[in-house]
C-alpha cells in the first residue's frame, strides 16, 4: 500500500522583487522565497511558454470577432461568446506571483523543479572516495523512508506524463523533474524526501556501482572527459 502523500503545506518569507530587472522581451515573473529550513528558493511563471500554438490562434480570432462588433446574429453572438471568454480569463489572470495579464493561469500545462546541491566531485574524499559525490545521486533514486519501492519517483512522473534525471559537476549536484501540473503536488512530495529520508538499501548498492561504471565506459572515448 501507498503511503499517503504528506502535506506541503508551509510558511515562507518572501524576498525582494526582482521582476523590474527583467530584460524587454522577458515575459516571465519571478518570485524569491526562504523556506523555514533556510533553503533559498526562486519560483518561475513562464505561462507563454506553456501556450499551444492552436490557443493562441483561437484567442486572436475571438478577439478579432469582437472587436469588429459582429454583423448579423452570428456575429453577435460570436462577440458575446468572445466577450465572456476574456472575462474568464481576467478573472483568472492572478496567480501565486500576482498579476500575469496576457498569460492566464488556466494555460499552464506544465511544472518544473529543480535543486542544486552545493556538493561535486571536488568534494569527493581522498585517495579511496572517488567518485562518492556522483554515486550519491544514484542512491537517492533508490528509496525513501516514505516510499521504498526502487525508482519509484521516476514510475510516478512516468505514469503523470512527466520525466526527471539529475548530474553530477565538480561543484554541485543538480536534481530536476517536469510534470504536468496535475502532478506536480505528489512530485514534489516524493522529490523532497530524497534530501530527508533516503533509504539507502544494502542490496541496491552493488547494483548503482555497476550503473556507474556503465556510464564511465560510455563517456571515456570523449575528449572533454578524458
Amino acid at each position: 500500500m501507498t503511503d499517503p502523500v504528506p502535506s506541503l503545506s508551509f510558511s515562507a518569507i518572501v524576498g525582494a522583487d526582482v521582476n523590474h530587472t527583467r530584460g524587454p522581451l522577458d515575459r516571465k515573473l519571478y518570485r524569491q522565497i526562504t523556506l523555514p529550513n533556510g533553503l533559498r528558493c526562486i519560483l518561475v511563471s513562464d505561462t507563454d511558454a506553456m501556450m499551444a500554438e492552436d490557443e493562441k490562434k483561437e484567442e486572436e480570432n475571438e478577439q478579432r470577432a469582437d472587436n469588429e462588433g459582429g454583423e448579423g446574429d452570428d456575429s453577435e453572438e460570436e462577440g458575446e461568446e468572445g466577450e465572456e471568454g476574456e472575462e474568464d480569463d481576467s478573472s483568472s489572470s492572478s496567480s501565486e506571483f500576482g498579476e500575469v495579464g496576457e498569460a492566464p493561469r488556466k494555460k499552464i500545462r506544465f511544472s518544473a523543479a529543480a535543486l542544486a546541491v552545493g556538493t561535486g566531485s571536488f568534494s569527493d574524499p581522498h585517495p579511496n572516495g572517488n567518485g562518492l559525490a556522483h554515486y550519491l545521486e544514484h542512491m537517492l533514486f533508490m528509496g525513501t523512508s516514505t516510499h521504498p519501492e526502487e525508482n519509484s519517483f521516476d514510475k510516478y512522473l512516468s505514469a503523470c506524463g512527466g520525466y526527471d534525471n539529475a548530474y553530477t559537476e565538480m561543484e554541485k549536484t543538480v536534481y530536476y523533474f517536469e510534470t504536468p501540473c496535475g502532478g506536480l503536488d505528489g512530485a514534489l512530495a516524493r522529490w523532497s524526501r530524497f534530501f530527508v529520508c533516503p533509504s539507502f538499501r544494502k542490496e541496491a548498492a552493488a547494483r548503482e556501482l555497476e550503473a556507474i561504471q556503465s556510464e564511465f565506459d560510455l563517456c571515456a572515448a570523449e575528449d572533454e572527459n578524458r
